[in-house]
């Protein structure tokens, strides 16, 4: 989602260590805040679902899908017939 009212995290990491200690969720407030303050009517974010942590996370924090992308890997010696 890409558009005027649209903010958006391309990236969020927690230490090891500190994962489940509520340190993401208050950083994700004060995103969500500063974005709403500059005119943001949505946030977005982009993971990948097979990051398991992340899969959990993000809908806990109430996102939801927007879109999804499915991408096959072939050989190219199978694909080119060489």
């Amino acid at each position: 989602m890409r558009d005027g009212a649209t903010a958006s995290i391309d990236g969020a990491f927690t230490v090891a260590d500190r994962r489940g200690s509520g340190v993401a969720a208050a950083l994700l407030g004060s995103a969500a805040r500063w974005a709403r303050e500059r005119g943001a009517v949505r946030l977005g974010v982009d993971f990948e679902a097979a990051n398991l942590l992340a899969a959990r996370f993000w809908p806990s924090q109430g996102f939801r899908p927007a879109a999804y992308r499915l991408a096959r890997r072939v050989d190219p010696r199978i694909a080119w017939g060489n």
